[in-house]
């Protein structure tokens, strides 16, 4: 590799690199090393009452709340949403509801409820992170 080459990838003559455009990249499978491998669960609701579905978890980066069955719940950060009207609405005729740190923030690691009128079991799938990349 020449000279120019290892400086323009080193960041010295890479001007995008220089205004702050470009992060420093790294290869989408070395990205890998810094993740757990994903949590899928099936949770059955008690029905009537809001249960603790996903604990607080700050390592949390995506947090996705899914249904197969023909009905639908409420999920909401808030442990009073039985019958309130409140929170997100998650049913089998839409996409899976996926929370993530990069978009959402610490909502993606927060405490979340899932509220449903009769028992019913509801997918939850986590990806947390192992450690921050360097």
């Amino acid at each position: 590799m020449g000279e120019a080459t290892k400086r323009w990838i080193a960041g010295q003559e890479n001007p995008q690199r220089k205004r702050g455009k470009v992060p420093t990249a790294m290869a989408p499978w070395d990205e890998n090393a810094y993740f757990d491998l994903p949590i899928e669960r099936g949770f059955t609701t008690t029905g009537g009452v809001a249960d603790s579905v996903a604990k607080a978890n700050p390592r949390r980066v995506v947090l996705l709340f899914s249904l197969a069955s023909a009905s639908s719940y409420t999920v909401s950060t808030r442990s009073d949403i039985a019958g309130a009207g409140n929170g997100i609405i998650v049913n089998n005729t839409t996409l899976p509801l996926v929370i993530t740190q990069a978009n959402h923030g610490p909502l993606c690691q927060v405490e979340w409820f899932a509220f449903t009128a009769v028992p019913l079991l509801i997918t939850i799938i986590e990806i947390n992170l192992r450690e921050w990349p360097l």
